[in-house]
């Protein structure tokens, strides 16, 4: 059974925002896929779309830390002290997982290789 919306009530909040042509030709898309209005498929793209930032914020707290990746970079300069600051950013990133934070990767290989 579809999502039907519960009935208005008194303070519920109401956005109106418009659309370029391609957004709302995407969001008509969407809704004709789904079989659900346009307003309908307007909050639910929102609302995923808010589910993804959650995700990605919860994501940055994870993974090594900065120190680890230190020591990933002097891993590199020990193997090759020649290096570039591409080459120890490469390394630095294939060996810190799946999602590696790329900013602080960069700040790293830049101090390591600035020495």
């Amino acid at each position: 059974m579809p999502w039907t919306r519960p009935p208005p009530r008194m303070g519920d909040p109401e956005l109106r925002f418009r659309l370029t042509p391609e957004l709302h030709a995407a969001v008509k898309r969407y809704a004709k896929s789904y079989g659900i209005s346009l307003s309908q498929a307007a909050r639910d793209l929102l609302r995923r779309q808010l589910r993804y930032l959650t995700w990605v914020r919860n994501r940055e707290g994870k993974g090594p830390s900065a120190d680890t990746l230190r020591h990933y970079g002097r891993g590199a300069l020990e193997k090759k002290p020649d290096a570039t600051k591409s080459q120890v950013a490469w390394h630095i990133a294939k060996r810190s997982g799946k999602f590696p934070n790329v900013a602080v990767i960069d700040k790293i290989a830049e101090e390591l290789t600035a020495k």
